[in-house]
């Protein structure tokens, strides 16, 4: 009996330190799994910004490109106004050069 209580009380023991093991492993399982966590946390933060940051440059360069393309659109429209402006001045100074030819004609009529 003595035996068998001294077998049984070391197998107790025995299975209390594997206990205490198994708890020991587990909280330090759990740790890493908390670090692992806490690493992929920082990844997806690193990783949202880096998206972050590409967005406003996207955004940026589309800002960029419909500025240029309405200020392509209003050198159109000062090209056309500008074209008018020379137009109509041709036409005035065509009529300006006609008025004087007809002035010169005129006097040269009356001199002769």
């Amino acid at each position: 009996k003595a035996q068998n209580l001294a077998k049984a009380a070391t197998a107790a023991e025995r299975a209390e330190r594997e206990v205490q093991l198994l708890q020991v492993a587990r909280a330090a399982s759990e740790v890493e799994a908390a670090k692992v966590a806490a690493q992929g946390a920082k990844a997806w933060e690193a990783v949202r910004e880096k998206v972050a940051a590409h967005a406003e440059k996207v955004l940026a360069a589309s800002v960029a490109a419909k500025r240029a393309e309405v200020e392509a659109e209003l050198l159109k429209v000062a090209l056309a106004m500008a074209e008018g402006a020379a137009a109509k001045a041709a036409a005035e100074g065509a009529q300006v050069q006609e008025a004087q030819q007809a002035k010169a004609a005129a006097h040269n009529k009356q001199m002769s």
